[in-house]
């Protein structure tokens, strides 16, 4: 058996994702590319870029909580916001405590 074999299914399977994928509003990126995060206009439609590793786990936990999965990337996009603005709170904070020491 050649390696074709086993690829055959999983490039069908990859192809089945991105047409998945296309109808939510996502596009799908390559493993080796690097996402911006948020939404892109592509073809004038607005649309989010993302692995299709991060697609499969969000439409995951979409079914789980019962929202759509453009939805959940909005919850995901807002709490990675407020995450890092705690991070940027808690540095300051380090940052004042040790110019005050």
């Amino acid at each position: 058996m050649d390696l074709s074999t086993f690829l055959k299914p999983l490039d069908h399977t990859i192809e089945k994702i991105k047409l998945e994928m296309e109808e939510n509003g996502f596009e799908y990126l390559p493993p080796k590319a690097h996402p911006k995060i948020g939404r892109q206009k592509i073809d004038g439609k607005l649309v989010c870029v993302c692995h299709v590793d991060y697609y499969v786990l969000l439409r995951a936990c979409a079914k789980l909580v019962e929202v759509d999965t453009q939805t959940m990337h909005r919850c995901v996009l807002s709490l990675e916001r407020r995450l890092e603005w705690i991070d940027k709170r808690i540095d300051e904070v380090l940052c004042h405590q040790d110019r005050g020491s």
